[in-house]
C-alpha cells in the first residue's frame, strides 16, 4: 500500500499520535475540557441520536485508555 508496511496509533493523556513506517504524522491534542466538550458538541448537532449518552459516558474517558496498536502490512 503506497510502501506502507507499518502504521501506529498510541494514544495518551494529551492526544492520539499516529505513526508510518516510524515517521510521526500530525496528531490530535486533546485534554479534559475538549473531550467533555466534544461529548456536548457531538449532542448538539446530533440531537436525535442514539449514542448521545454513549459519547458523553466515552469521550471524556478517552485520556484514560492506554492504547498501542500496530498494524504490519505485507510487504
Amino acid at each position: 500500500a503506497a510502501g506502507v508496511n507499518e502504521m501506529r496509533l498510541v494514544t495518551g493523556n494529551n492526544g492520539v499520535f499516529v505513526t508510518v513506517n516510524g515517521q510521526p504524522l500530525p496528531h490530535i491534542a486533546w485534554n479534559d475540557a475538549i473531550l467533555g466538550n466534544t461529548a456536548d458538541m457531538y449532542g448538539q448537532i446530533n440531537p436525535d441520536s442514539p449514542y448521545i449518552a454513549l459519547a458523553k459516558l466515552f469521550l471524556p474517558e478517552l485520556d484514560n485508555l492506554d492504547i498501542d496498536l500496530r498494524l504490519l502490512f505485507p510487504q
